[in-house]
Parts: structure tokens; sequence; C-alpha cells
């Protein structure tokens, strides 16, 4: 059981609560589909188009608060509001199951292409180091020590993904392997998530439509987000598109990344283009999150 007052704190923290529930409650469950509210719940208040008649639903079948970005004086619960409502959901689904990843060596792989076949690679290492099955959560499959588990999307939405890795924890995994895309991190599924290890495997052009990413250079920022939240780095080295760390004056070296492009007839450092003729290079995002030492002080 949770009190929503110790969420209250954690979402204030983070700069997201824009307004305490008029009274505490408790919470035992935790959903964001209105059809599978249960008795308990923390219901939250989310997607296009969202109506109040799926929050009157979701109180008629036993949610006890909810989280939402505005206030629906009409229906009779208490609300906690946010300023955004994804990040919340990704925060609350953390404390929810008690920051299970907290628990598990976890590991990242982003890239345009081969995040599936590397996790599945990554997973046989771990099985191996581990001398049991270790965790994976793949666009193929996904693996948490109990039940196979039927999820669409490449990176699961914040409640399933926090889900599967208390799982994971709670089945005595060591270690987990996710592939993550960049569209996890443009929709904040894994908002103030840590990963012990990020791999950024390679990019190229894809994803690039109204519906995902504007542009090349937004999509290449959305996948170097893993890299930021992450204690250790392993980036691709071969291909047209690579990552190098560059050193600033008197700064930290990996302060800055560039994707550069090399190859046969290429120098080394050249900028790899986008669609407008400019180069690429990363753009540190305000309010990365880190729940352990920087770079190297984790294994």
């Amino acid at each position: 059981m949770k009190q929503i007052r110790a969420l209250e704190v954690l979402l204030r923290q983070h700069g997201l609560l824009a307004a305490p529930a008029d009274r505490d409650a408790a919470v035992t469950g935790i959903c964001n589909d209105s059809r599978q509210a249960r008795p308990g719940d923390l219901f939250i208040c989310k997607g296009y188009g969202f109506k109040p008649e799926y929050l009157e639903m979701a109180r008629s079948r036993g949610a006890v608060c909810a989280l939402a970005e505005t206030d629906f004086p009409g229906v009779d619960i208490p609300c906690v509001r946010v300023s955004d409502v994804r990040k919340a959901q990704s925060l609350a689904a953390r404390w929810f199951y008690d920051e299970p990843s907290d628990s598990l060596t976890l590991i990242g792989v982003t890239g345009t292409k081969g995040k599936t076949t590397t996790s599945y690679m990554i997973q046989a290492i771990t099985n191996a180091l581990a001398g049991r099955p270790t965790g994976l959560s793949s666009s193929a499959g996904r693996y948490c020590g109990g039940p196979d588990v039927d999820i669409h999307l490449t990176t699961p939405e914040s409640l399933d993904l926090q889900w599967l890795f208390a799982q994971a924890r709670d089945h005595g995994l060591p270690y987990m392997t996710a592939e993550v895309s960049s569209q996890a991190y443009q929709v904040e599924r894994v908002y103030g998530e840590h990963f012990d290890i990020g791999v950024f495997l390679n990019f190229s052009e894809d994803h690039i439509s109204p519906k995902e990413h504007a542009s090349m250079e937004e999509y290449l920022q959305c996948k170097l987000h893993l890299l930021e939240n992450s204690s250790r780095a392993a980036a691709g080295g071969h291909g047209p598109g690579r990552l190098r760390p560059d050193r600033p004056p008197g700064g930290e070296a990996g302060a800055r990344l560039s994707v550069r492009r090399s190859g046969a007839g290429q120098p080394d450092a050249a900028p790899l283009p986008s669609g407008h003729g400019r180069g690429f290079q990363y753009r540190k995002r305000p309010g990365c999150h880190r729940r352990g030492p920087p770079a190297g002080g984790r294994s």
C-alpha cells in the first residue's frame, strides 16, 4: 500500500507537482485504462482526447485517486495535478513498484538498426555470467522470470516497463537488457530511469514523419538521451554513422558527443550530414536523471 502524499513529494522534487490532492489516499494499484481500473488504483489521466467520463468510469470501478494535468471538478475523486502527465506517470510507476531497476544491472540498447539482435546477444552473455536466464525486454519478446509477456511496443509504456522490471527483481534476476527506442524518450516512457550501461549502435534515416520525429536532428537527440542517462556508455564504432567523444577546451571528455562519418574514402572526422546539409551535434537535455554516481562509478 502506498500513500499519495509520498508520491507528491517525489513529483515536487522533479518540478512536476502543480497542485496536491485535496486529501491523502492509500493506493494498491496503478493503471491508465479505465476499463482495467480496480479498487485502490491510482488512475493516470493521459492520452489524446481524454474525457472526464473515462475518469468517472475508473472511479466507479474503485480508483481512489487521479493523476492529471487538469482538474475534473465533476468527478468526486482526489486529484494530483501535474505539469506533464507523461513524465509524472513514469515517476509514479517507479515509485509504485519501489524503484525495481535499482536492484538490477540495467542495460539499455538503442540504434536505428540491430537493437533486437544485440539485445539477445547481450542477454546470452549475461546468462553465461549469471549461470541462469536473465531479463530481456525487446520487440521480439520479453523475459522477466515468470510467464511470457505480450507487449507490442519496442519500449513498453512506463507502467508496463516498470512492472517488467519489478517482475525481474522479484524473480531474483541479476541483469535486465532492454531495447530503448527514440520514441521512448520522446514520449517520456523512461523518464527518471537510469541505466548502468547504455549501448548506442548506429544512426541512419528512419522514423521521420508528423507522427514520429520532425527531423533527423530531433531523432538523434532522442536516441542520445540513453547515453545521458547511463553510468557507462558503449557507442558503435563501425558503419557510416558513428559516435565520437569531443573534448571541449578545459572541459570533461565526453561532455559533448557528435556523429561522424568514417570509412573507405572518407576522412575520419568528417561531419555526418543531415538532409539540410548540416552536421549533427548532441545537445544535453535539461533535467537528465541519475540514480547512481557519474559515469564509471557504478557497474
